[in-house]
């Protein structure tokens, strides 16, 4: 099993400082050189690099972006796990949410934080933290008519 964090090509990437605003420009451009690079580390290594890349999707409610400011929920609590680790945050958002933990294993995140699902295959591959929220799965059978 692997040890990665839980985590891309970046098709919409940002950096968030916890005592800085900066234009969405700004931003982009700062992150560019952190999206292409490629770790493996562990929390020091992070804490070392000054970055902590967050692996996320770009919806209404994990993470996006509203009159240039980023928000979201999984973008919240990122954010506040940065700050706690004193590094900027940059966010990675890949092409689809399957490629979450490929990108993550190859090393484009430190992290995934998406709402995803612990299911058995998943678990083979990377560590889950404890859930933040859970709801039952209900199932109907829908009559012939």
């Amino acid at each position: 099993m692997s040890t990665a964090i839980l985590g891309v090509t970046a098709v919409l990437s940002s950096l968030a400082s916890p005592s800085a605003d900066a234009s969405f420009l700004d931003l982009e451009s700062s992150l560019m050189r952190h999206t292409r690079e490629q770790y493996a580390a562990d929390l020091e290594g992070i804490r070392r690099r000054g970055v902590l890349r967050v692996l996320t999707l770009n919806n209404s409610s994990s993470y996006f972006i509203t009159r240039g400011t980023q928000r979201g929920f999984e973008y919240e609590l990122a954010e506040a796990f940065a700050k706690e680790l004193g590094v900027r945050l940059a966010i990675v958002v890949p092409t689809s949410r399957g490629s979450l933990i490929e990108e993550l294993l190859a090393g484009n995140g430190d992290l995934i934080a998406a709402g995803m699902t612990k299911t058995e295959a998943r678990a083979e591959k990377v560590r889950f933290t404890r859930p933040l929220l859970s709801s039952p799965r209900v199932s109907r059978r829908i009559r012939e008519p």
